[in-house]
């Protein structure tokens, strides 16, 4: 699974994501940010266009989990993203 987002980049490969920052080149390499595969997952819906509100509905139904810890968890992966790309 490979998603491309104006240079930044999503990749799975053995069950571990890998989002990539291709904007940059050079000495201001920046290493790729490892996710588990839940989180890539939630990553990916969010990134093919759904809210962070109806990803945390769809996984806190498929796991059996508080659609506020979910939410919780969501919000907490896309600071780490904006952190990672800058945003």
């Amino acid at each position: 699974m490979n998603a491309d987002f104006n240079g930044i980049t999503l990749r799975k490969a053995a069950g571990t994501y890998r989002l990539l920052d291709l904007r940059n080149h050079g000495a201001s390499y920046k290493a790729p940010l490892a996710l588990n595969e839940t989180a890539g997952e939630m990553l990916s819906e969010i990134l093919s266009g759904k809210t962070e509100k109806e990803v945390a509905r769809a996984v806190a139904e498929e796991c059996e989990v508080p659609y506020d810890t979910v939410l919780r968890d969501i919000t907490d992966l896309m600071a780490k993203v904006k952190e990672y790309i800058g945003a």
